[in-house]
């Protein structure tokens, strides 16, 4: 969940009853667990995602979250934070490797 969640830190999740797109939820995937914001609802099932663009969208079902952490880019906003957040990440990250073949193949 980077930029807002680095690796190692500390989380405070809350166990709720309602989840919305743009909130960041808590889910069990076999033994480990994760941090992935919601991008959209399809009935039992949520489509989640990072912020930075490096994992593709998937699904997980509702019964599989645990919780939701709590930040100011919830909701709306974070529905608004992650599709700005992701598309500068990902535009970076193409730009970067166009730059890169472009000096090897000087």
């Amino acid at each position: 969940m980077r930029p807002i969640i680095r690796s190692g830190q500390i989380v405070f999740c809350k166990k709720v009853g309602k989840v919305r797109p743009g909130d960041i939820v808590l889910y069990k995937k076999g033994d480990r667990k994760y941090l992935h914001r919601v991008i959209k609802i399809c009935g039992d099932k949520l489509v989640v995602g990072d912020d930075c663009g490096i994992l593709s969208y998937h699904e997980i079902f509702v019964k599989q979250v645990e919780g939701k952490c709590f930040t100011i880019f919830n909701g709306f906003i974070g529905l608004v934070y992650h599709c700005v957040i992701r598309t500068i990440f990902i535009v970076f990250r193409k730009l970067k490797n166009k730059v890169i073949r472009f000096m090897v193949t000087k």
